[in-house]
């Protein structure tokens, strides 16, 4: 048994059958449940909106509407929240059962074969997909902030290439909102238009599990030539199967301007340093020549006097 009771709202004119389905649940073993009830549609639509319900038990034959009416009313706002329903009818009907799940049901049963096995194992399975699909919106939600917050740009392109999809950085690098960027192929939102050989090499790493980084041009929104480090990897679904591949890019411009302009100042200190050893040998020639010239005066004259 659940140490967190489950509360379930069962909904239905007829006080008979709520009180067989309550008991139903009670007597369940392997899950907690609180009951709470409601004779009419309304009243029931104002418990969703003050309690926190686990999940929904509805008569699909209400005397204000029927079910798929009751399952467009509490899917109507965002003041009513996602509340798994199950939905019981008299007789099975395959063609409403068919619209009821499309409609957000979590199940539709059938009150002359409803067991409370069969009552409980519906909602235990109604409350995980919840829980499962709350959580993965939560995930999505966490993972979209992450990537809008991070200042690199980054797409996703599926295996032919297509974009499905990219951060707002990216948007901004190109110029173009989103939606003039999914459904495009790689030829037409990349300038310049990208060769062969990377078209190949990005084919390997969705066939081969690894990564690829390469140094490469592209204009940006100012038709700017930026120099940037482009890293992909790929990224595969639930099952485990290729989708496409995930990259982001890196902006190394003013890190290559300052490698030119280091290379610059490089070469021309070295020019200096040239000019300045070629001027000193000159300062240094000249300055043994004066020095040769007066040490002959000072001979001349010295050989003079002894003459």
């Amino acid at each position: 048994m659940t140490t967190n009771p489950v509360t379930i709202l069962i909904i239905g004119d007829n006080s008979q059958e709520r009180s067989r389905y309550r008991c139903m649940l009670y007597a369940d073993t392997e899950s907690a449940f609180t009951v709470i009830e409601a004779d009419h549609a309304a009243q029931g639509l104002a418990m969703i909106k003050s309690h926190a319900i686990d999940c929904v038990v509805v008569d699909y034959h209400l005397p204000e509407m029927d079910g798929l009416a009751f399952l467009a009313e509490i899917g109507d706002g965002d003041t009513i929240p996602s509340t798994p329903v199950i939905l019981l009818t008299d007789k099975g009907n395959e063609t409403i059962a068919v619209q009821a799940m499309k409609s957000g049901a979590a199940d539709y049963l059938i009150k002359s074969n409803l067991t409370g096995e069969l009552l409980g194992r519906a909602i235990r399975h109604a409350v995980e997909t919840r829980d499962t699909r709350r959580a993965l919106v939560e995930q999505n939600v966490l993972l979209n902030t992450l990537l809008e917050t991070i200042p690199n740009p980054i797409f996703y392109r599926d295996k032919q290439g297509r974009y499905i999809g990219c951060n707002k950085a990216f948007e901004s690098f190109l110029g173009k909102p989103k939606e003039e960027i999914v459904g495009k192929s790689i030829y037409e939102i990349l300038r310049p238009r990208p060769d062969q050989h990377m078209i190949d090499d990005e084919a390997e790493v969705m066939i081969a599990d690894g990564k690829q980084t390469y140094e490469t041009t592209l204009y940006d929104s100012n038709n700017e030539l930026r120099h940037v480090i482009s890293s992909k990897a790929q990224f595969v679904d639930a099952v485990g199967e290729v989708k496409g591949v995930v990259g982001v890019l890196v902006d190394i411009t003013a890190h290559k301007q300052m490698e030119a302009a280091l290379r610059k100042a490089t070469k021309e200190l070295r020019e200096n340093i040239q000019k300045l050893e070629s001027a000193n040998q000159r300062i240094v020639e000249q300055q043994q020549a004066v020095i040769e010239e007066e040490r002959l005066k000072v001979l001349l004259q010295m050989a003079g006097a002894t003459a």
